[in-house]
C-alpha cells in the first residue's frame, strides 16, 4: 500500500509542476502582449506629434510645402526617401547610435510606460527639390468645389510623405509603425 501511495504522490507532483509551468507561460505571453500594445499606443502618439508639424493652423514649420524641398535634421525630416531594409524600415531607425548622430529633433514627451520613441519623416521622392511627378509619389487634389466625373480637371499635385516611428519598450519590446499621408 505504501508503494502505491508513493507512486500516486510522484504522479501528483509531476502534474502540479506541469500546471505551474503552463500558468507561467500563459502569464509571460499575456505580459508580452501588453508590452506590445503599450509600444503600439506610444508609436501612435509619436505619429500624431510628427503629423502636427504639417498643421498650418498651428504655425508648424512644414505648413508651407516650400519648407519640405530640402532636408531638415532638426525636424527629423528628409526631402527624399531613405534607404530601407527588406521590410521598408528606414535604415536610420535600425541603429539608435546612428539615429542620434544624424537627427536632432526635440525629444518627444516621455511615455508613462517607459518607451523610447524615434521617428523620421520622409517625402516620398527620389531626389530633393521641388516635387515633380517624374520622381515623386504624388496625390492629386480636386479644385475647390470641383468633382470628378463631370469634366472638371484635377487640381494641383502634392507629394506624399511617410512617417516611420520606432518604439523601444520594456523587455526589449520593439514596435515599428508607418503612416503615409499628404498635407
Amino acid at each position: 500500500m505504501l508503494f502505491i501511495a508513493l507512486i500516486v504522490l510522484v504522479a501528483m507532483t509531476l502534474a502540479s509542476i506541469a500546471l505551474v509551468r503552463s500558468v507561467d507561460t500563459a502569464t509571460l505571453g499575456a505580459g508580452n502582449i501588453a508590452f506590445k500594445q503599450s509600444a503600439t499606443q506610444a508609436a501612435e502618439q509619436a505619429v500624431s506629434a510628427a503629423l502636427a508639424q504639417f498643421d498650418p493652423a498651428a504655425g508648424a514649420f512644414f505648413a508651407t510645402l516650400a519648407n519640405t524641398q530640402g532636408d531638415n535634421t532638426a525636424y527629423n525630416y528628409r526631402a527624399s526617401m531613405l534607404p530601407t531594409d527588406a521590410r521598408g524600415i528606414p535604415l536610420a531607425l535600425l541603429n539608435a547610435t546612428t539615429f542620434n548622430a544624424t537627427y536632432t529633433a526635440p525629444a518627444l514627451p516621455a511615455t508613462t510606460t517607459g518607451e523610447t520613441l524615434r521617428y523620421v519623416i520622409e517625402r516620398l521622392c527620389t531626389q530633393p527639390g521641388a516635387s515633380d511627378q517624374s520622381y515623386c509619389n504624388v496625390d492629386q487634389v480636386l479644385p475647390t468645389g470641383g468633382t470628378v466625373g463631370n469634366g472638371a480637371s484635377l487640381g494641383d499635385t502634392v507629394p506624399l510623405y511617410r512617417v516611420t516611428v520606432r518604439a523601444d519598450g520594456p523587455r526589449n519590446t520593439l514596435q515599428f509603425t508607418q503612416v503615409v499621408f499628404r498635407p
